[in-house]
């Protein structure tokens, strides 16, 4: 059994007051069994553990993010990732190396506002793929002129309530999408099969947990709730604490009616309005 002696930190646990903190933490076969004052558990200590020395240092219990998409961000690793692309050369750069000849959608995550091609220049570099750009916030969509092909859009296109396109001085569609409108045009992607998305929450999951977040707070699409994250939790397990909302379009008596989830790693009991 393999063991490991955290030692010196200040250790904070979730069920007690900040103030009181322990100074040694135990960890048998990558769990935490057990925390203790000073000398408490190194004193005890077996000639096969291994002893981490941590003065100063202070020892959290996990993080938690109060609003993610754990749905989204699973798709970002298996996509385009535009994140850390902070200038629009870099953008560019990142679309030319992986734009070929195929007909199948390019799609990108986490454009920069500020790092923000015109259509011509996306059109320059991806002149045959349909490309669509997701930015960081998800709250606008950016396309070349092979997918406004694709979809036919116009000025005339019927957009969602709480969505609007950009146009240009003649009334062309400029490809760039706002709000409503941005999750709108996913509808002409391929269907996501359900395996595909439990591996993008999964992905997204097992991330959050190599940085130490151990529970988040999730808006993702309803789907990702009862064919992904439902799924997950009764065949697999979740490997950190879920929080998901409830997204409410329609405050009508069916909305209403929809039953809360309280289980150990996975809960519904809040609500995000539009």
């Amino acid at each position: 059994m393999a063991r490991t002696i955290l030692t010196g930190a200040t250790v904070h646990r979730h069920d007690r007051p900040w103030e009181h903190g322990d100074d040694e933490l135990l960890i048998e076969d990558g769990r935490i069994v057990a925390t203790g004052k000073a000398n408490e558990i190194s004193s005890a200590a077996r000639s096969d553990d291994e002893i981490i020395h941590l003065p100063g240092g202070r020892l959290l219990p996990g993080f938690f993010d109060a609003h993610l998409h754990l749905d989204i961000g699973g798709r970002l690793f298996a996509n385009l990732q535009l994140v850390n692309k902070l200038t629009k050369s870099e953008v560019l750069e990142s679309i030319r190396a992986q734009a070929d000849d195929s007909k199948d959608w390019l799609v990108g995550i986490g454009l920069n506002e500020n790092a923000w091609p015109s259509l011509a220049e996306l059109d320059r570099v991806c002149p045959n793929r349909p490309l669509l750009l997701h930015t960081r916030d998800y709250h606008s969509a950016r396309l070349n002129s092979t997918a406004i092909n694709v979809i036919d859009l116009s000025r005339r296109s019927a957009l969602p309530e709480g969505g609007w396109q950009e146009l240009d001085d003649d009334g062309h569609p400029l490809g760039i999408l706002r709000e409503n409108a941005a999750d709108w045009v996913t509808q002409y992607l391929p269907v996501e099969k359900p395996e595909k998305l439990r591996h993008h929450l999964r992905t997204a999951m097992n991330h959050l947990l190599s940085l130490g977040v151990t529970g988040v707070s999730d808006a993702s699409h309803p789907t990702s709730y009862e064919t992904g994250l439902k799924w997950l939790e009764q065949h697999e397990g979740l490997p950190i604490h879920v929080e998901n909302w409830l997204r409410c379009v329609d405050f009508g008596p069916g909305f209403i009616q929809q039953p809360r989830l309280n289980r150990e790693r996975l809960k519904r009991n809040r609500i995000k309005l539009f």
